[in-house]
């Protein structure tokens, strides 16, 4: 009941926060039993016949449900707990002057304020309360010191009862209030693993997102490609249609008028016209692969992959994707394959992702500079071009190019380039210099995740804002 009581009093401003709303909720429990705690106390003062304890009680109680309503009606968490401490240091002196001083039990209680402070408001302000602590005891002391012992003010046959008392008390004070922290503390421990969760629930779908979005510009790309190796099935198809059709009619005929040779070459065309349909066939079922293979979760596993033809393929599915959406544009391709790249054991769906990005990126790049600027400074016609580049593992004895990293595939553009002042943040999360609408932000930090963390690489970006970029990304020697 007290704990639902407690949130009456927490202030609405408090509810942004988790943790400010976890050490204001701690204040106001600690100020309910405190008071509460006080309040009882001043029977036992009675008892003991004791009133200046009874009337110090009294004080602490009231103070602390006016302090209850103070922070209730907007006084900031720093002033009500030094309002408090103040108020406490007060009553616990009252208690200890009155209670034999130095070997009275409230002035113990006095080091007990400081850790509560400490738990509230942090270590700056508990020192400053356990220094006006010290300086209570050292009072005390040099008093006790010069005018003896401080005489009790209440029966001293029922010394032990009050001190036993007194120490129970603070005991019960003590573990209600850990028991509070200990509470609070759990209670925020759950708000943090259910935000956890639903920031892990949230970050998936944006994952999802954006690798449907790129699946969406693939698609447009793997329409235009396949349609390639079907047209030539398709053609083949129909020319072997009308050789077998020759082939029957020419043996139909008597011996005689048939021409075995004109046979001969027929059935030659035709298995060369069926081996490329198979190999057309083929070039049609590994496109369609890539695009599954590019849609389904990454298995995380490991193959054998010619990055070239990786590249090869990625490039032209980016290109044609983004003419299907817009027919004007034209790019010029430039390639330089390494034709000596070994095959690597990477992840080929999460690598052909981080390539489709790139290249995306990079067309992007070029089609807005000539939307922009469609002629140069110099008077002639602005030519979108991207570069891509693949260098195999150095020689041994001759030192790598990129560190440690020997294979490398380098995308470049004459694009707009990057802002001096983006470079630092491209690689971050929901960071995009898109417009609102165009870019999730993500798809840089995830391809960035997928060579740094999935293959154990490095990706690097160089750019002049106005001129061009170019992205590397290399692949250590033992993946070979």
């Amino acid at each position: 009941m007290l704990s639902r009581l407690a949130e009456y009093f927490i202030p609405a401003h408090y509810s942004d926060q988790v943790e400010d709303r976890r050490l204001a909720r701690l204040f106001v429990l600690i100020l309910i039993y405190g008071g509460l705690a006080e309040l009882v106390s001043i029977s036992t003062s009675l008892y003991l016949e004791f009133p200046a304890g009874a009337y110090s009680m009294l004080g602490g109680g009231v103070s602390c449900l006016l302090l209850l309503l103070l922070f209730w009606r907007g006084v900031s968490l720093a002033t009500g707990v030094n309002l408090y401490m103040a108020a406490q240091m007060i009553v616990f002196f009252v208690q200890s002057w009155w209670g034999g001083g130095l070997e009275s039990p409230g002035t113990s209680a006095l080091f007990f304020l400081p850790a509560i402070t400490m738990l509230l408001v942090g270590k700056r302000m508990a020192t400053v309360w356990l220094l006006v602590s010290i300086l209570i005891l050292l009072f005390f002391f040099l008093y006790e010191q010069q005018a003896g012992p401080i005489p009790i003010g209440y029966d001293g046959k029922k010394s032990s009862i009050y001190f036993l008392w007194s120490t129970f008390g603070l005991l019960v004070v003590m573990y209600i209030i850990t028991l509070v922290f200990n509470d609070e503390k759990d209670r925020a421990m759950n708000q943090l693993i259910e935000k956890n969760e639903q920031l892990t629930t949230t970050q998936n779908q944006l994952i999802q997102k954006e690798k449907m979005a790129s699946l969406g510009e693939l698609t447009a790309g793997i329409a235009h490609e396949i349609q390639n190796p079907l047209n030539f099935v398709n053609n083949f198809s129909e020319v072997s249609q009308e050789m077998v059709g020759e082939i029957q009619d020419e043996r139909k005929k008597d011996p005689p008028e048939r021409d075995e040779m004109l046979e001969d070459e027929l059935l030659g065309d035709l298995a060369q016209n069926i081996q490329k349909i198979t190999h057309h066939g083929g070039r049609a079922s590994a496109i369609i692969r890539s695009m599954l293979e590019h849609s389904r979760a990454s298995t995380g596993e490991q193959q054998l992959t010619d990055l070239n033809a990786l590249c090869d393929e990625y490039l032209r599915l980016s290109y044609h994707g983004l003419r299907a959406k817009d027919k004007s544009f034209n790019c010029t391709l430039t390639t330089h394959f390494d034709p000596d790249l070994p095959k690597l054991n990477v992840v080929p769906q999460d690598l052909g992702r981080v390539l489709l990005n790139l290249f995306n990126n990079a067309f992007y790049a070029v089609q807005q500079r000539e939307k922009q600027a469609p002629t140069s400074s110099d008077g002639k016609a602005y030519r979108p071009m991207v570069w891509v580049s693949t260098k195999a593992a150095v020689k041994v004895g001759v030192k790598a190019p990129i560190n440690e990293f020997g294979t490398a595939i380098s995308i470049r553009d004459n694009g707009t380039g990057i802002p001096e002042t983006a470079k630092d943040k491209i690689f971050q999360p929901f960071f995009t210099t898109k417009p609102t609408g165009e870019g999730t932000g993500l798809g840089l930090s995830l391809s960035y995740d997928i060579v740094t963390k999935g293959h154990g690489g490095e990706m690097r970006v160089t750019s002049v804002e106005g001129e061009g970029t170019e992205f590397t990304i290399s692949l250590p020697v033992a993946r070979s």
